[in-house]
């Protein structure tokens, strides 16, 4: 009997992600550049370079805060051509100034040394660097020599930060890690020392400095928050009593299974209801600032129980909170902000659509509250494929809503925009390009976010990984509790 022929199967081609993995750290690093100024500034951009043989390059971006937070924001090009790396490299300089070369060595304990200061902080880096950190090399002083750098300012951590809200994410683990002995900045523009006056504090803050934000605004389009919040009522009744709010009251970290299969139990009906009370009573709570500093932990246990119910019911409350500002957001959700909303936006709202695109159509919201809309949207069609044209579909709505008000920073911003064709790139979403390209050429995407129209087209056809899955409200509370 002849032998069958053996089928050659081709080999699975590494997403982007799970390349830089297994396989960045084999590419020859080719490049390393710095922003300048960094030393009195305490924000800079380091970028890593390395060459793939076929002459494209994977990069490696890193925004340090060198004063305290070490790696704040991280992003990573993969497979680009030199044309593309160039233009990158051209926007820099044009949004940060100017950026000078050195070596890698230099550039390595850079990073890593931001990344161990603010790790004697108590303070971890973004999230991001989970897997950018892998176009580095490892941190290892037998492979690269160690060169000393000072952090901090002056001598001793110095906190940067947009708002009062904002600082009290960092402030309890400075004072764990190192006293009082820490500065705190808040952009004068927006805050007065009267706002941050709690005892401990009210020597500690210095409202000079507002410059090293500013100098990062540019001339894109950018959205003002003007939403006036209504009188939200904090006195609303609950079916379930204290069975609900002991619940919610709890110490968020030692809720245990027993505990949610506790309140799981109650009927379905009147929990969706107390659910929604306890909502909106959170935001009256806040709108009269009458929150203390672990109340965040409270709308956590809320709005996971909201995912979970998964109740049509529940979206005008879930858009109310969406109508919040930035102090809201960073109070209550700080660097969790998608992790937290995506799945449960996605879950109480997939049925309708058409309301979500309303609220996109709101004037003068908060950008990253409305960025979670993009990808709770893009998780429909993620976990339901057969939806993927209705979301198609509901994204060319938005880019031409987009195109339509480009000089209408009250509906249109170059951020938002450019976070929203991210989502798009991992949907692959080829069909969309003519529109994406058109609103390229008005020369109003900031591309700090989702690089060039060539990136998009080659990133298309990639496509990337989606961070938000659907999880039973067990793991969920797991993965928050850790």
């Amino acid at each position: 009997m002849a032998k069958k022929k053996t089928k050659k199967v081709a080999p699975k081609q590494l997403s982007p992600e799970n390349y830089i993995r297994a396989k960045a750290r084999t590419l020859p690093i080719v490049e390393c550049i710095v922003e300048g100024d960094w030393e009195n500034l305490g924000l800079c951009h380091a970028v890593v370079v390395r060459q793939h043989s076929n002459g494209n390059y994977t990069i490696g971006v890193y925004l340090l805060d060198t004063f305290c937070l070490g790696v704040k924001d991280s992003f990573y090009r993969f497979n680009c051509t030199v044309e593309e790396y160039m233009e990158l490299r051209e926007k820099f300089t044009a949004n940060f100034g100017e950026f000078s070369t050195q070596d890698y060595e230099y550039t390595h304990n850079l990073i890593w040394g931001a990344v161990a200061y603010a790790a004697d902080l108590g303070i971890a880096p973004h999230s991001s660097f989970n897997l950018t950190q892998y176009i580095l090399e490892e941190d290892d002083e037998q492979q690269i020599p160690i060169q000393e750098f000072e952090y901090g300012c002056a001598g001793e951590p110095t906190l940067v930060v947009s708002s009062k809200s904002e600082a009290r994410k960092y402030v309890g683990k400075l004072i764990e890690s190192v006293g009082e002995d820490f500065s705190i900045i808040i952009d004068e523009d927006e805050y007065s020392p009267s706002e941050f006056m709690e005892a401990e504090f009210e020597n500690k803050i210095d409202f000079t400095y507002s410059d090293r934000l500013n100098k990062r605004k540019t001339a894109m389009p950018a959205t003002v928050y003007r939403y006036v919040t209504p009188d939200y009522d904090i006195d609303g009744e609950l079916i379930n009593g204290e069975k609900i709010t002991n619940f919610v009251e709890m110490d968020f970290d030692k809720i245990s299974k027993a505990d949610i299969d506790a309140v799981l139990s109650l009927d379905a009906n009147t929990l969706v209801s107390d659910v929604n009370t306890l909502l909106t009573k959170e935001l009256g709570l806040f709108s009269r600032d009458l929150v203390e500093d672990e109340d965040y932990e409270r709308m956590a246990a809320i709005l996971l129980l909201m995912g979970h119910l998964g109740d049509e019911r529940s979206l005008p409350y879930l858009l109310a909170l969406l109508r919040q500002d930035e102090e809201f957001s960073e109070y209550y959700f700080c660097d969790i902000l998608h992790e937290i909303l995506v799945p449960v936006i996605y879950s109480v709202a997939k049925g309708n659509l058409a309301a979500l695109f309303e609220y996109i159509k709101e004037p003068g919201l908060y950008v990253y509250l409305r960025s979670t809309v993009f990808e709770a949207v893009t998780m429909v069609a993620v976990e339901e494929h057969s939806r993927r044209a209705e979301v198609i579909e509901w994204y060319a709505r938005v880019i031409d809503l987009y195109i339509e008000n480009i000089t209408n920073s009250d509906i249109y911003d170059a951020t938002l925009a450019a976070l929203a064709i991210s989502d798009l790139m991992c949907l692959k979403a080829v069909e969309l390009l003519p529109q994406i390209e058109k609103l390229y050429a008005t020369n109003k995407v900031d591309l700090g976010v989702c690089g060039s129209y060539n990136d998009v087209v080659q990133y298309m056809k990639v496509g990337g990984s989606f961070d938000y899955k659907k999880q039973n409200i067990y793991d969920t509370f797991t993965q928050f509790q850790n």
